[in-house]
């Protein structure tokens, strides 16, 4: 039902939810009146086809464009364009290029076809081609690979094999294959925005493969247009999506003096302007895919066309055209700002283009009045630009479809979208308007009459073609639905007088009708039917919906609805046909002989009856081949995707001849032999209702307390039914169960358990709540079919119904979110309909089960609980006991027998789960790529690391013991990876005490959680010697992770391998008892039974798994807790240590000219066994990157931790800890660019950090690349290849780097929130950083800031010195978050930061009484040592301010990173408030005596602000950058933000937008200061995470910004940058390293590297830096008596003097003055 289906499925791909039918119809209608020319080359297909310029994409060798029109449609089917294909086959196109498929295989959204419908398809219109036109050469391209959630690789790559062997023996057809070329395209990022659809740099891909076919019998060759950097260098002007990319391709295609550019909404998008207009330099530049569009898109699509691309001429175009604003028009904007924004638009376009003259088309009319009203406004809004614009045209283009004042049908649909004949009209008054300005231009535009004509002869054409389509794509047989070969015949002879027909261009209505009835009637004759029944000869028939999920038509009884059900043999899913008088049939089910009634109203379900209908039922054909639709008048089945998935009566337009939708199609297959016995049902129904109030009221179900009580609460109540249901609180000290509304009432903050009793079980329910009040708003969490609780909202007393099926349990879990007892609000259960059955007392478990992980031995299921759809989450074995075997997301599916896994993204975790009670003893899989060369990787939770490959490998393990087995599966997403000959043994666990050591006979074993929590479940207890703490953690054949247990007096002392015993925990529970190991033993432990595990306790409390830090703690055991163990033996027979797994992993990604032991790659090298040790001799490599040059010295290292590799050679940052000691000698690279380190290392078993450092040459290039990968290692004079040596990223070689700090630097594992400046001299870079200690968390939490400098530019820095978080810097609290500015005039260095206070507030607790602190500190001295922090909080906002417009804000807090001194010496701070109502704006914190005293100035610059950055401008203007949800806000002010020029909000229509993140905003430099240019900068992710730092440039000043080029391509976050005296740039950021924390990493370049070489500092042109205009920032001296005499007094250091000492030069009111003693 496409009604209905529009609520379950999103969309065909991000275009879907505008290419509807409507849509669609518009474009093919549009197509009628473009007649091609002869020798034209036809691009037909999808979306794919339909979103790019292929006209202007091609040139030949002569410089000319190629003959191509684009006949792509967003959204279609190959059935709607063969429907169409008509249209564009009229005057023998030379070439034909055809994409099909990608939407005809979708399983939801889609027709669903198989790989066999695609190609009848595909042959059905190549064979029509060739009847009209046999010389015409067919290409037919291989669907893309993508990621959409509704299509099975499976299925694609089945009808790209079944294509291209159709093609290759097929004559004048070619097959391309674009699979592997395009694959990247399902990874997203620079490839895609919505893994399916395509950037300009994927078309540049395709282009550039097809240029060979486009050329192919030609006397000229044939090129792209597109630069071959078209990937890094698109620009998507700052949209998303279709848009975006859309926007992409504009910015990679030249533009010529020559050009017309056409700008606007889907109007423009979707005409083929260069046809109408007949002219090849007409581009389109529209996009949208719906009626509308507005001005903001359009505004960034400029941003795009126009931006600078390296490799692409852009010359400014003869004339733009511009349509936009119909989505403004039909919105709610005030129309003041709608005509804002056109003229903004307007403005930008003449100011990107100066030279042009642009058109402004008005909007055609809608059919809404109110509407009408708006875009009648803006038209004449258009009318009326000033005459000062003298190169702007205005072209009316709305009114010319109008007829007497109203949208004429002929040119404007009812639903808005226009027509073919519209855009002819269109065309014509555009080449009217630009031929008065460019008499020569030659623009061929069909007059009305022509245009006509071609579109009723298309429209016949269509129309007879569809009837031979349908002879074309039958299958010719006897089977109901085929097609009789010997009738057949008829219809080939009468198909080839058809197609003689369709050779002139005159043919008429009763023509067509003729020859379509002639050959319908045929097929009809020939299609064979289901055979009727009669007595004594029954015929029986199966009816299902091959596209619609293969539902097969059921009946549920006489008189009862009728459904679809997964394939069976039961009698219930069998009808057969019976002859009636009328000459229709009644259709009769065989298990209860009812009657399929004719008689639904539309869109409600179908029923049986049991007595004959009035009326019978009609079977004709669909337009899928071998598929029927059955209906009878008006009424037609239609099997729908609703619960329960009942067939309706439903059809598009209520006529019932709708063959189209795939829910009516319907497969009619024979039954032979006899029907298969049903068995009992064993599920059954129990709906528990309110009407009446029979079953929760009291007195119908019984209601019992857990506590005493006089009130209305009770601890449960028990159901009344058969089975009863009971629901109990689980708290077992209080009465939460209640009585509202005549409904049982479950408080929030508490668990619930809903039971059956013993000998029943849920298989599924669906469950309605209420809230109590309209105050209680949260959420619920209910039990679904895995196990796992699913969240669902609940408020304002709104109905919610939760479904739940695949159940096997006899309780339901159900919290209510809420804390508990803080008030009486919940939930109320409004009806609860339970499936449940009968289940018998079950039997003995089997020792020992076996299990083949395939199809045959168990199902996949969605987490919605459906059994083995498109994408899965969960293989479950058949029967009991079950093994699961699963991931989170919906990333497996069925590949032929064996299970496909996906990463979902670049990443998934697998899990092997035992069933309950029992372990798993082994496992074999082996594993291959399906079908793809894309390199995977397996990581199993003991280390070791697999990676795929076509060639099959096997993975096995014996003697385990686990109750699960974890694997991450690594790589990009939508390339397979099948596993086969999955086995898995599992024994009963069976928990048993451990074997008590003594001397000479000694047993080991792992100590394993026997906890059902995720986070421990499985892992097992070992000795961490880096933080000196028993830890859990994988299990590891190692010596400090199996233990031996031994007795002296009843108490036990517990051995690890090495010799080391449990120490003793201290006292009490949790944190504070963490403990480690001691040398000799220590007796005090016991090991107890507990809830059918273990418990280890000393002498007072068990010991626990606690996840806050992975630590051993005494926690008090409950069943299923994490203090519960077991014991599991260690196999010894082969406990010599040996290597077990390798692991490569990049080091750094950027190093300096001159650093030396830079750590590029790491090994980490795991080394298992009990005993002995293995020799480690040397390992080799090879370089890559720019220049060996580059390097002089290759060394290795063994890390003595698993940090970041840090060398101080020079002892330059002694107080930083050295972890690396050097092993064999330091070594060159060879002639060839490999080295080879040999030496000589014990290594007992553990893991070992292996680093390879190289030395930079002083000789080496900035912007040059270096990296290294490791081949393989010797080890105990056997070589072992590394096979996954070379990771992902290379190093960059910066001007200088250093890394300011490191994870565990003065025992601190997390730094963030980079600040730095530079001194005035600028000879001393200064640095502020959060230094947060152990956590990551923000402010409130206590973090502290710490200062730091470095004299050689950033390659090393000083030991960090904490200025703020302690009791005597500021208060023994939170601080952080600083931003940090040097005061040019007399060299201080201001820093500011935001603190908790005493009462400990974030950001979001802050209150008016009790905001967050706003501090500043301040360093005279370059930054060696601070004041304590200065709070100026009462004197900005807060209920203690004086300022009343600032009283009642909550909260606030400066942009970390860099603040500002404008040129008269005012420092400047960008601050985000908390209003009373919550609310975040912008505001200016300003001071203008060098950070003494501050004033908040002006009005808010934007709402819904976040960290913010300004720059000045050189005429004084302040520009703002403000963070947003992956986009930035900006805004500019002439005073201070007393008047603002954008509306709040105003967002960056270029630059950097992605992730929400804070980067930097500044002035690099200035023509102010005689600089050749104006350079501003931006610093963000260039991507949708948190990683790729980059760095866009902007040459007006910050308005707009270019292409980003990376700093740092992996995980990295915040940013703070500063010019230095010699025009390079330095930034500080946050870097995702090895460690699980960020390095803060300092690098320095160029703007010769940061705009690729476009601009640089010379001799010639020289550096000049900003200084203030004003060096004291004080205007002139003026005498005492002129001065105002109140105010406060300051000397020329900006110190308050509250006497004067003498007579001399003050500051007053921000004047000097002259003052006597």
């Amino acid at each position: 039902m496409r009604k209905l289906l529009l609520t379950l499925t999103a969309c065909l791909c991000v275009l879907g939810a505008w290419a509807d039918l409507p849509f669609r119809n518009h474009r093919y209608d549009s197509f009628k009146v473009l007649q091609p020319a002869e020798g034209s080359i036809l691009f037909i297909g999808n979306s794919i086809t339909d979103m790019h310029c292929w006209p202007e994409v091609f040139k030949t060798s002569e410089g000319k464009y190629l003959p191509i029109v684009n006949r792509g449609n967003s959204g279609t089917y190959s059935t709607e364009q063969s429907d169409n294909l008509e249209s564009y086959l009229a005057n023998k196109p030379k070439k034909v290029f055809m994409m099909i498929g990608t939407n005809d295989i979708a399983t939801s959204g889609g027709l669903n076809f198989s790989p066999e419908q695609v190609l009848a398809y595909v042959k059905s219109m190549v064979t029509r081609i060739h009847a009209r036109s046999p010389q015409t050469q067919v290409y037919l391209y291989s669907i893309l690979n993508n990621k959409t959630g509704n299509r099975v690789e499976a299925t694609w790559l089945k009808a790209n094999q079944l294509t291209k062997a159709y093609a290759d023996a097929t004559d004048k057809v070619t097959y391309i294959d674009l699979y592997d070329k395009l694959t990247n395209v399902a990874n997203g990022g620079q490839w895609s925005y919505d893994n399916l659809h395509l950037t300009a740099g994927a078309y540049q891909v395709w282009a550039k493969e097809i240029c060979q076919y486009l050329q192919e019998d030609e006397d000229f060759t044939v090129s792209t247009v597109y630069p071959d950097n078209t990937l890094s260098a698109q620009n998507n002007g700052g949209l998303g999506g279709a848009n975006g990319m859309r926007a992409t391709y504009f910015s990679a295609l030249p533009i010529s003096k020559n050009d017309v550019l056409i700008f606007g909404d889907s109007f423009i998008k979707n005409g083929e302007w260069q046809e109408l207009l007949g002219n090849p330099n007409v581009k389109n530049r529209g996009t949208g895919w719906g009626n509308s569009g507005d001005i903001a898109t359009t505004s960034k699509i400029v941003d795009a066309t126009f931006a600078e691309v390296e490799g692409v001429t852009k010359e400014s175009p003869k004339a733009i055209l511009l349509y936009t604003g119909t989505g403004d028009c039909t919105g709610s904007t005030d129309m003041k700002t709608v005509k804002a924004n056109y003229k903004a638009l307007v403005d930008k376009i003449l100011q990107k283009s100066p030279n042009s003259i642009v058109y402004l088309l008005t909007l055609c009319f809608r059919n809404n009045e109110s509407h009408n009203k708006r875009i009648q406004e803006l038209n004449e809004y258009m009318a009326g630009f000033p005459i000062e614009y003298a190169n702007l045209r205005f072209v009316e283009t709305g009114k010319q479809l109008l007829n007497n004042g109203e949208m004429d049908s002929k040119y404007i649909f009812s639903n808005d979208y226009i027509g073919g004949l519209a855009y002819v009209k269109i065309a014509k008054l555009l080449k009217s308007a630009i031929r008065d300005d460019f008499h020569d231009d030659v623009y061929t535009v069909i007059d009305d009459a022509t245009a006509e004509a071609r579109y009723a002869q298309a429209g016949l054409r269509n129309q007879l073609t569809q009837v031979i389509a349908r002879g074309l794509i039958a299958t010719r047989g006897n089977a109901a639905g085929q097609y009789n070969e010997e009738k057949m015949k008829a219809f080939d002879t009468k198909m080839a007088e058809a197609n003689a027909l369709l050779e002139r261009n005159d043919i008429t209505q009763e023509q067509v009708t003729e020859f379509a009835n002639a050959l319908n009637a045929i097929l009809n004759e020939a299609l064979s039917m289901p055979t009727n029944s009669t007595e004594g000869n029954e015929v029986w028939y199966q009816l299902y919906t091959p596209n619609r999920n293969s539902k097969y038509m059921t009946s549920t009884g006489a008189g009862a609805g009728v459904v679809g059900e997964d394939k069976h043999n039961y009698a219930t899913g069998m009808w057969k046909f019976v002859a009636r008088q009328d000459g229709k049939v009644d259709i009769v089910n065989r298990a209860d002989k009812s009657y399929l009634a004719p008689t639904a109203a539309y869109n409600t379900q179908i029923t049986t009856s049991a007595t004959q209908p009035a009326n019978g039922w009609t079977l004709s054909y669909a337009n899928t081949p071998g598929l029927f639709i059955i209906s009878s008048g008006t009424v037609q089945l239609n099997q729908t995707t609703l619960s329960g998935t009942p067939v309706y009566n439903w059809s598009n337009g209520q006529t019932g001849t709708d063959r189209a939708d795939t829910g009516c199609q319907y497969q009619i297959e024979l039954v032979e032999g006899e029907p298969d016995v049903m068995p009992e049902p064993d599920e059954q129904t129990l709906t528990l209702t309110l009407t009446p109030a029979e079953h929760f009221a009291n007195g119908k179900s019984t209601y019992t307390k857990h506590v005493s009580s006089s009130d209305g609460w009770y601890g449960k109540f028990v159901t009344g039914t058969t089975p009863a249901l009971t629901c109990e609180s689980t708290d077992m000290n209080a009465n939460n169960i209640g009585w509202s509304q005549n409904r049982p009432w479950l408080k929030a903050g508490y668990t619930y358990n809903l039971t059956l009793p013993q000998g029943y079980e849920f298989v599924g329910y669906d469950l309605t709540t209420l809230s109590t009040s309209s105050g209680y708003s949260g959420t619920y969490t209910y039990t679904t079919a895995d196990g796992t609780a699913t969240s669902q909202a609940q408020s304002n007393g709104t109905a919610k119904t939760v479904t739940a099926n695949g159940l096997s349990t006899n309780k339901i879990v159900l919290t209510v979110g809420g804390t508990a007892g803080s008030s009486n609000y919940g939930i109320l259960i409004a009806k609860m309909v339970i499936r449940y059955k009968a289940v018998e007392n079950e039997e003995e478990l089997p020792l020992e089960v076996v299990y083949t992980i395939d199809k045959q031995n168990g199902d996949l299921y969605r987490d919605n609980g459906q059994a083995n759809q498109s994408w899965n989450h969960v293989w479950k074995s058949n029967g009991e006991p079950q093994l699961q075997f699963g991931c989170g997301p919906n990333n497996m599916n069925w590949a032929g027998n064996n299970i496909q896994l996906m990463t979902g993204g670049s990443n998934c975790r697998y899990t092997l789960t035992a069933p309950s009670g029992y372990v798993i003893t082994e496992y074999s899989f082996t594993y291959a790529n399906n079908g793809h060369d894309n390199a995977q990787e397996i990581l199993m939770d003991n280390g070791a690391v697999y990676t795929t490959s076509t060639t099959a490998k096997t993975v096995s393990a014996q003697k385990q013991r686990l109750t699960s087995l974890v694997f991450d599966l690594k790589g990009p997403n939508g390339k397979g990876v099948v596993l086969s000959n999955f086995t898995v043994k599992v024994r009963q666990d069976i928990a048993e005490l451990p074997v008590i050591s003594t001397e000479g006979n000694e047993y080991w074993y792992y100590i394993t959680s026997a906890s059902t929590q995720a986070y421990c479940a499985g892992k097992v207890m070992y000795y961490d010697s880096q933080v000196q703490k028993m830890r859990f953690g994988d299990k590891e054949f190692k010596p400090t992770h199996v233990w031996s247990f031994w007795e002296k007096d009843g108490k036990l002392a517990i051995k690890n391998y090495n010799g080391e015993y449990f120490g003793t925990a201290g006292s009490g529970s949790g944190n504070s008892t963490a403990f480690g190991v001691v040398s000799e033993p220590n007796y005090i432990y016991y090991i107890n039974e507990a809830h059918g595990f273990f418990v280890i306790k000393d002498n007072a409390v068990e010991l626990h798994a606690q996840d806050d830090n992975k630590v051993i703690v005494r926690w008090g055991a409950a069943a299923g807790n994490a203090s519960l163990w077991r014991f599991n033996e260690v196999d010894l027979s082969n406990a010599e240590a040996s290597v077990a797994s390798t692991r490569v992993v990049q080091g750094k990604v950027s190093t300096g000219i001159g650093n030396v032991d830079q750590a590029i790659i790491r090994s980490t090298i795991r080394v298992a066994g009990l005993e002995g040790k293995v020799n480690f001799q040397g390992v080799k490599g090879a370089f890559s990157g720019t220049s060996k040059a580059d390097i002089t010295n290759v060394k290795a290292y063994f890390a003595t931790n698993d940090r970041e590799l840090f060398i101080d050679a020079a002892k330059k940052m002694t107080w930083r800890e050295e972890n690396g000691v050097q092993f064999g000698q330091t070594v060159t690279l060879a002639e060839d660019g490999t080295f080879t380190i040999t030496g000589s290392k014990e290594m007992a078993p553990g893991d070992y950090y292996l680093w390879i450092t190289y030395d930079i040459a002083e000789t080496a290039k900035e912007g040059n690349l270096v990296d290294a990968s490791i081949t393989s290692y010797t080890v105990d004079g056997a070589e072992i290849e590394e096979a996954n040596g070379n990771p992902k990223h290379s190093v960059t070689v910066f001007l200088s780097e250093g890394s300011v700090l490191m994870p565990m630097d003065k025992g601190s594992l997390h730094y963030r929130i980079p600040a730095i400046t530079a001194t005035k001299d600028g000879k001393r870079l200064v640095v502020l950083t959060d230094d947060r200690k152990q956590s990551q968390a923000d402010l409130p939490n206590h973090c502290y800031v710490v200062a730091q400098y470095s004299d050689d530019n950033g390659k090393t820095w000083s030991d960090p010195l904490t200025v703020a978080g302690t009791p005597e810097t500021g208060g023994n609290y939170g601080h952080g978050d600083a931003s940090i500015v040097t005061n040019r005039d007399n060299g201080e260095i201001v820093g500011i930061m935001t603190s908790a206070g005493t009462y400990g507030h974030g950001f979001f607790q802050g209150t008016a009484a009790e905001p967050p602190r706003w501090k500043t500190i301040t360093s005279r001295d370059g930054g060696v040592t601070w004041d304590a922090p200065v709070d100026h909080t009462d004197d900005l906002f807060g209920a203690k301010c004086d300022n009343p417009k600032t009283q009642t804000w909550k909260s606030g807090f400066s942009g970390s990173g860099a603040a500002l001194q404008k040129r008269d010496g005012t420092l400047v701070s960008s601050f985000v408030n908390r209003e009373a109502d919550n609310s975040q704006n912008f505001y200016f914190f300003m001071s203008k005596d060098g950070g003494q005293n501050w004033y908040v100035s002006g009005t808010s610059g934007t709402k819904s602000a976040d960290e913010p950055k300004t720059l000045e401008r050189n005429n004084g203007d302040l520009a703002i950058s403000v963070r947003a949800s992956g986009y930035n806000y900006h805004n500019v002010t002439s005073d201070d933000g007393e008047t603002w020029h954008y509306p709040s909000q105003t967002r960056f229509t270029t630059g950097i937008s992605g992730n929400a993140c804070d980067g930097e905003y500044m002035v690099w430099c200035s023509t102010l200061e005689g600089n050749p240019w104006n350079i501003a900068l931006q610093t963000l992710p260039n991507s949708g995470s948190r990683e790729n730092v980059s760095i866009a440039l902007s040459t007006d000043e910050g308005e707009t910004f270019g292409s980003p080029k990376t700093i740092c391509p992996r995980g990295s976050c915040y940013s703070a940058t500063v010019v230095l005296p010699d025009g390079t740039l330095g930034v500080y950021y946050e870097e995702n390293g090895v460690s699980d924390a960020f390095v803060m990493r300092f690098v320095r370049f160029s703007l010769d590297w940061a705009s690729n070489g476009t601009y640089k500092f010379t001799e010639e042109n020289p550096f000049y830096p900003i200084k203030s205009t004003n060096p004291t920032g004080i205007s002139d001296v003026i005498v005492e008596d002129e001065a105002d005499t109140d105010g406060i007094t300051y000397d020329l250091h900006g110190r308050r003097v509250v006497t004067p000492a003498t007579s001399g030069i003050y500051i007053r009111n921000g004047k000097k003055v002259l003052l006597s003693k």
